[in-house]
């Protein structure tokens, strides 16, 4: 069975609480996709250097990660953004939004899902 990693990179522990739980009620631990999710806190300059595709699929960037989106990326690593107000899911392509419910949010890791 397939694993997601996914990191929240500079999102309130709060907030990484809450995506947490709605991800694992989402995610059944005997589903199709196991789900991992990890974070990082810190200097936003030094984060990107520790995530690699190896350890992570997904990045998703919280509000104090400032321009860290527009940072060089490795490749393998998809980078969502959520907006400064928290209401949506910003990426991977800029066209791309969707709103930040437990739901979206799913639905946006099921996507990314099926391309690992």
């Amino acid at each position: 069975m397939p694993e997601l990693r996914v990191v929240l990179v500079m999102v309130p522990p709060l907030l990484a609480d809450l995506i947490r739980h709605a991800l694992a009620a989402r995610f059944p631990a005997a589903g199709a996709i196991q789900l991992s999710v990890s974070t990082a806190t810190g200097d936003p300059r030094d984060i990107g250097w520790s995530i690699s595709p190896r350890m992570h699929h997904v990045a998703i960037l919280g509000p104090g990660a400032g321009d860290l989106h527009r940072t060089a990326w490795p490749s393998g690593v998809t980078v969502l953004t959520l907006s400064p107000d928290l209401s949506q899911i910003l990426g991977p392509d800029p066209a791309d939004r969707e709103p930040l419910t437990p739901d979206g949010l799913a639905r946006r890791l099921r996507d990314i899902s099926e391309t690992i």
